[in-house]
């Protein structure tokens, strides 16, 4: 069962600024995310892959060192592994 994730597991740096992106994104994009490929390059936690998961992209969630277990973790937890 999916959870829903508060703004500081997607975002893990400056909130307030980067919020307002998943909001433009959110209310002005020409097409959904479903079935859409994408790539988050420095993910480390994989807050992002996990945003886009939600909106049913495909998402290659990649770091220098790879994804932290963490990010793992929240992918799981918010039931969209099978999409990152």
């Amino acid at each position: 069962m999916s959870v829903t994730p508060n703004l500081s597991e997607i975002i893990e740096w400056d909130v307030r600024n980067w919020s307002a992106v998943l909001d433009y994104w959110s209310s002005n994009s020409l097409q959904t995310f479903a079935g859409c490929k994408a790539l988050e390059i420095g993910g480390r936690h994989g807050g992002l892959s996990l945003w886009l998961a939600m909106q049913g992209a495909y998402v290659v969630c990649s770091d220098k060192e790879g994804p932290t277990q963490a990010a793992v973790e929240k992918h799981r937890v918010h039931g969209v592994s099978n999409l990152v």
